[in-house]
């Protein structure tokens, strides 16, 4: 794994915020706004901005966990093509293999991940936190009941380190 996956979403983020600041400064300027008080159209962008820091939130854990799958298809396939003979039982095995991950859940992902690397508790917890605010995000029921609320740059700085020990 020679780039980070979040990295493009990381950019994307800093630049949306950069346009929040833009808007924010001449929101009284825009059709959009034209027909609410000054008050109403900043309240407006403060929460579409909170919107937009949840949902980038979200789209890391997801590029991740993608990445995550990905690394350990990889990593399952080159142990599992190295010690079975005969090379037709190994791909049997790896396909019933890749085709029950697709359904291994989130924490799942982090345990196999954490006893693969031995990633230290404090960073899977941090994940799992992670992981657990975007699931959250996603579900309507747990919305009023939210998690504490995870930064973009906490979920940024938390998934990079553990793609790291990846690379």
């Amino acid at each position: 794994m020679n780039t980070n996956p979040l990295l493009s979403v990381w950019e994307s983020y800093l630049t949306s915020q950069a346009c929040f600041e833009f808007v924010t400064g001449i929101n009284q300027h825009h059709k959009f706004f034209e027909d609410m008080k000054p008050i109403d159209a900043d309240k407006k962008i403060e929460r579409s901005k909170s919107d937009s820091e949840d949902l980038f939130v979200l789209l890391l854990w997801i590029k991740f966990e993608q990445c995550t799958r990905d690394y350990l298809q990889e990593q399952s396939k080159n142990k599992l093509y190295d010690t079975s003979s005969p090379v037709s039982l190994a791909s049997s095995i790896f396909a019933s293999f890749e085709k029950d991950e697709e359904f291994w859940n989130a924490i799942e992902l982090l345990e196999l991940l954490q006893s693969t690397l031995s990633i230290p508790d404090d960073l899977i917890d941090k994940a799992q936190q992670v992981s657990n605010f975007s699931y959250s995000l996603l579900n309507s029921k747990q919305k009023d009941k939210q998690q504490s609320k995870i930064t973009v740059n906490d979920a940024y700085e938390t998934l990079t380190k553990v793609v790291g020990l990846m690379s």
